[in-house]
């Protein structure tokens, strides 16, 4: 009766070598480096695409502008400091204003949602009291931030209730749109 190893012994191809190690056919050979080659173009390929959806971003001329915690920003603010050099906007009810925004004069705002006011010291001091009482419940106060463009110029500055998620667009010819505040009276 014949073992297993002798069966395999007797029944191995004449291109096997006595040590156990077995030459691979030369089709074997060229799939194995045509797999390759595609698996390259494959990865060739999705790199070029990346390439591609980052250059179109860049070039789309979608630019977008920061938001910065600014102690000078806030302290302005609670001191009902008004700039005259500058616009003033507000978004949400003129009683109880979700924010306050300051455009610098070489900046124009493009938004119906924020309400052009004209600023003099009673009206701020009306407006930051007012939304200081919408954060009272919630023991949160109105904070200002600075509004920059994508390099370091300032846009101008924002009062709201901090942990707001807004987002600044940045347009041709020094014109920004900036979302609004999330309406705080409602919350309450």
């Amino acid at each position: 009766m014949e073992t297993v190893s002798e069966v395999r012994t007797e029944n191995a191809p004449a291109s096997a070598s006595t040590e156990g190690t077995q030459v691979k056919p030369i089709a074997t050979v060229v799939w194995n480096s045509l797999i390759s080659i595609k698996f390259a173009i494959w990865i060739i390929i999705l790199l070029a695409v990346i390439a591609a959806i980052l250059l179109f971003q860049r070039l789309s001329g979608k630019r977008y502008g920061v938001i910065r915690p600014s102690m000078e920003a806030t302290n302005g603010y609670l001191a009902f400091r008004v700039d005259p050099a500058m616009s003033y906007y507000l978004s949400g009810s003129e009683v109880y204003p979700n924010g306050i925004i300051a455009v610098h004069p070489s900046w124009t705002l493009q938004s119906d949602l924020w309400k052009p006011v004209a600023m003099d010291s009673p009206s701020l001091k009306r407006y930051i009291e007012n939304m200081k009482s919408l954060g009272l419940p919630s023991g949160v106060i109105p904070y200002g931030y600075e509004i920059c463009d994508d390099g370091t110029g300032k846009i101008g500055n924002l009062f709201s209730l901090p942990g707001q998620n807004m987002t600044v667009w940045l347009r041709e010819q020094n014109r920004f749109e900036i979302s609004t505040p999330d309406n705080l009276y409602a919350q309450q």
